[in-house]
């Protein structure tokens, strides 16, 4: 009897003396030898479908050793520069997943981790913090409109005021009143009338 060659077109092998050839199982790929198998390294993959190991090069993709298909990283993290696993997004970057590199958020937005899959911004009525991680309400005599660009609370305007902290506008002095404080923060009464004292 003859021997009959392994198909390698098929993945197939064997060793010296086998009675039978093998196939090479996904996150594998024929030695060197066509004797044996050798392992996908990190970053690569191979499937019943592949001859060598493939590589993970799409984006967001990685793979650890012995892959069988690329996994694609996930909102929060983009893959090592190597491919072998992801890592988190920095603080004040973020990502949607599938991609390879972080976003930077806009100077006006932060994010309150590392691993963040979008950036936020501050309400109406508070602004940015210097550290960027969260915001801080307005003071009296001051307010932060619905523009979400702001970096500082602005003063109320003139014939304006705010007696209340958080506010995204300024109140009007009424017809009873004179021109608000220096600090914007009440109206001076006019003669003939007294500040309406509020019960907290």
């Amino acid at each position: 009897t003859g021997c009959l060659a392994c198909d390698e077109n098929a993945k197939e092998f064997s060793n010296e003396g086998a009675a039978y050839c093998e196939v090479v199982q996904a996150g594998y790929k024929l030695n060197e030898e066509k004797s044996g198998v050798e392992i996908c390294p990190a970053s690569r993959f191979s499937n019943l479908e592949t001859v060598d190991c493939e590589a993970c090069d799409g984006p967001g993709e990685f793979s650890a050793k012995g892959a069988s298909y690329c996994a694609v990283a996930g909102p929060g993290y983009i893959p090592l520069e190597n491919r072998s696993a992801t890592q988190p997004c920095a603080i004040h970057e973020f990502s949607q997943g599938g991609v390879d590199e972080c976003s930077k958020c806009k100077i006006y937005e932060f994010t309150k981790s590392m691993k963040a899959s979008k950036c936020e911004h501050c309400e109406s009525g508070s602004i940015l913090n210097e550290a960027r991680d969260g915001c801080v309400i307005c003071p009296r005599g001051e307010f932060a409109g619905i523009n979400k660009t702001l970096l500082e609370c602005e003063i109320c305007p003139e014939s304006t005021y705010n007696d209340e902290v958080g506010m995204s506008q300024c109140k009007l002095c009424d017809d009873y009143s004179l021109e608000p404080n220096s600090d914007k923060t009440a109206c001076k009464c006019k003669k003939g009338f007294i500040e309406e004292v509020k019960n907290d």
